[in-house]
């Protein structure tokens, strides 16, 4: 750092801005460049002229240095500077400092001209920051794996990119990958696909998120989000029967009676086919709500052949 010493003010500048403050950290080394100005301009001492520059603490003024160093010049004329190599890795530095984070001190520039004559700058406040390497410290202790989650007694059971999640007995239950989500005493696992959640007694009032779960869940278990937030299960499920022959290539409608269906809200009817071995010609080109509790599903011969009564179809309505 390069900076000037004003002689007729005995203060230190950085260009025309006065330095009030110098920062330090113990045991590091830095060396300090300093030109001196007299009316403004760079001077060069007399022959035999000594400086020294040097830092004490606050509370210490009547005790010895904690860093000290003599300047050596170097160029002449208006180009004279002077360094100081300054040394902050002392023992008297380490002591005064000891566990504080910070040590307030106070620096000086002392010109003597000939033995007892002397000049010295203003004092400047120095703050010496405690050192972050002591030493002895050792390199950290590598913690467990990145991306690994615990189990209830604190293994590192589960591998987080595997995406395998544990049960209460240790096993390896649920495929993260799949979605599938298992309760610790529940027998058989619901799909997330199918938005089944259980909690360990089976009983769907789990807490999801503050999103309760209520009661009144129909066979199928599932569910949908009401106006508050809530999960609500509101899924119907019936099964619908060819009660009369369908000629070769022929069409019919048959109405299913499903309790709870409305008109009113967005219904998404889901059919799965169920027809027994050997009557498996119908196909099911549409279904619809027809009206309060009532499912129309189209059937159609396909194949050509006349398809007897006792097809069935099995229907699931979610309203929204």
């Amino acid at each position: 750092m390069t900076f000037d010493f004003d002689l007729d003010r005995r203060i230190f500048l950085n260009g025309t801005a006065q330095i009030t403050n110098l920062d330090a950290k113990v045991r590091d080394r830095v060396t300090h460049s300093i030109r001196v100005l007299q009316n403004g301009s760079v001077i060069e001492l007399p022959s035999g002229t000594t400086l020294r520059f040097s830092v004490k603490a606050k509370t210490g003024l009547a005790g010895g240095y904690l860093v000290t160093a003599l300047g050596t010049q170097s160029g002449s004329g208006t180009s004279t500077q002077y360094a100081f190599d300054l040394n902050f890795n002392t023992v008297e530095m380490i002591a005064a400092i000891g566990t504080a984070e910070t040590l307030p001190c106070y620096s000086e520039l002392e010109i003597e001209w000939t033995s007892g004559q002397r000049v010295s700058s203003k004092f400047l406040n120095t703050t010496v920051d405690a050192d972050l390497n002591r030493g002895d410290e050792g390199d950290p202790t590598a913690a467990n794996p990145e991306r690994q989650l615990r189990d209830s007694t604190n293994t590192t059971s589960v591998n987080w990119e595997a995406r395998e999640l544990m049960d209460s007995f240790g096993g390896t239950v649920a495929d993260w990958g799949l979605r599938a989500l298992y309760g610790a005493n529940v027998s058989v696992s619901m799909t997330w696909g199918n938005r089944m959640l259980h909690d360990s007694t089976s009983v769907p009032t789990v807490d999801w998120e503050g999103k309760k779960l209520r009661e009144g869940w129909t066979a199928d278990g599932g569910f949908r989000v009401g106006a508050g937030g809530e999960l609500i299960a509101d899924i119907r499920s019936a099964t619908a029967t060819l009660n009369t022959p369908l000629p070769a290539g022929g069409a019919a409608i048959a109405n299913v009676t499903v309790t709870g269906v409305t008109t009113a809200n967005t219904p998404s009817v889901a059919l799965g086919w169920d027809a027994a071995p050997g009557n498996s010609e119908a196909a099911v080109l549409a279904a619809w709500v027809s009206g309060d509790d009532t499912v129309s599903i189209l059937f159609y011969d396909m194949l050509g052949n006349a398809v007897t009564v006792g097809e069935t179809v099995r229907v699931t309505v979610t309203q929204f």
